[in-house]
């Protein structure tokens, strides 16, 4: 595990003791389909086990809300969708994607 502080790099060891994996099939996932950071426009990917409506919100560091939400009816599988962020700030921004009951957050670092 490497870890960066103003004096440079430094290396911290650790000893894994348990290791989780989330093998269901069945669960919802959320990622940024590129790299970090990103400039004025990336893309937002997500499957679905089944046919379900979701809403995508982009919230910045002190949760505020920001741009539109995206929302609709989706078929189950992977999905992606494009995200425009020419009006937003530099920043680490969250994406919190909610489909029935559960609940994704990704991060995302933006720079202009």
């Amino acid at each position: 595990l490497y870890a960066a502080r103003s004096d440079g790099l430094w290396r911290r060891g650790f000893d894994v003791t348990g290791v989780t994996t989330e093998n269901n099939p069945g669960s919802l996932r959320f990622a940024l389909a590129g790299a970090q950071p990103f400039g004025d426009r990336t893309s937002l990917r997500f499957e679905l086990a089944r046919a379900e409506r979701i809403s995508i919100e982009i919230f910045d560091v002190l949760g505020r809300r920001v741009g539109e939400s995206i929302e609709g009816q989706f078929s189950q599988g992977q999905h992606e969708l494009p995200v425009n962020a020419i009006g937003l700030a530099s920043g680490v921004y969250l994406a919190r994607l909610t489909a029935g009951a559960e609940h994704r957050v990704v991060r995302l670092v933006h720079v202009r």
